[in-house]
């Protein structure tokens, strides 16, 4: 959707770029009244950390951040077409920023053992009724989303 303040020419030259930041609202976030200082990820098995050291949507500010693949700019129809994100369908989008070289960090990244842990998390399998009903709801998404039949 446009917004009524974004110019077409806002997005000449983001075309040039391959990935951008994101910052979205969590719009479908089902915890408005949040107030906890702790919370559970889905890969801490219980083990409960502070809601600043998650992704977790649960958030005082229900804003987001995501890195997407652009796929395309089409600025007459104030349209960007991304990829690899993890939103939901119809998230609110309030700004875009290009992913530059020195958004890297140049030191070693380190993160908690939970973060990296290889667990049930790390690959879906799909039983042959939810296959099929995912090929025939959404065949044009599939491979944008990594989806193979063969999982």
């Amino acid at each position: 959707n446009s917004h009524a303040c974004v110019a077409s020419a806002a997005l000449d030259g983001l075309e040039e770029y391959s990935h951008c930041w994101l910052v979205f609202e969590f719009h479908a976030n089902t915890d408005a009244a949040f107030r906890a200082a702790k919370v559970a990820p889905p890969r801490g098995y219980g083990a409960k950390v502070g809601w600043l050291a998650t992704r977790a949507p649960h958030r005082a500010i229900p804003l987001g951040l995501s890195l997407v693949r652009i796929d395309g700019v089409d600025a007459a129809k104030l349209e960007v077409r991304v990829s690899a994100l993890d939103l939901c369908d119809g998230t609110p989008v309030w700004d875009l920023k290009p992913y530059v070289p020195w958004d890297a960090p140049a030191a070693p990244i380190r993160y908690p053992e939970w973060v990296a842990r290889d667990d049930a998390l790390a690959g879906v399998k799909w039983s042959p009724a939810a296959a099929a009903a995912l090929e025939t709801l959404a065949p044009p998404r599939l491979a944008v989303h990594g989806y193979r039949g063969d999982d």
